[in-house]
């Protein structure tokens, strides 16, 4: 009986695992080591980095993100997930305009 109970919540871990990542900020920092001339610098802009970071919340939030409950923790990675795909939008359309803008750039010479 204990196999069973161990197997099955195995398993239900195993398959909350995609969902919790979806919701996880999507970049991971290594802070350097202490007395390292290195100096980390982030474009808070760049797709991958949530409201989390923008806003400096990101240790209360993470806290707070796991502490939702099932049906708002799904709506909430549902939101991630339709944000993601707006940012990948957006980046394209950029992308777009800027090719555009050099075209006409090097129609006109410049």
């Amino acid at each position: 009986m204990h196999r069973i109970v161990c197997a099955s919540v195995g398993l239900l871990l195993a398959g909350l695992a995609p969902l919790a990542s979806v919701g996880a900020p999507l970049t991971t920092n290594v802070p350097p080591k202490i007395g390292s001339p290195v100096t980390l610098v982030q474009d808070r802009d760049q797709p991958g980095h949530g409201w989390w970071e923008r806003e400096d919340r990101g240790d209360d939030a993470r806290q707070r993100y796991w502490q939702l409950r099932r049906n708002n923790l799904t709506r909430y990675n549902q939101l991630q997930a339709e944000i993601y795909q707006l940012q990948q939008q957006r980046a394209q359309i950029d992308a777009r305009i800027n090719a555009d803008i050099a075209e006409q750039h090097r129609m006109l010479g410049y």
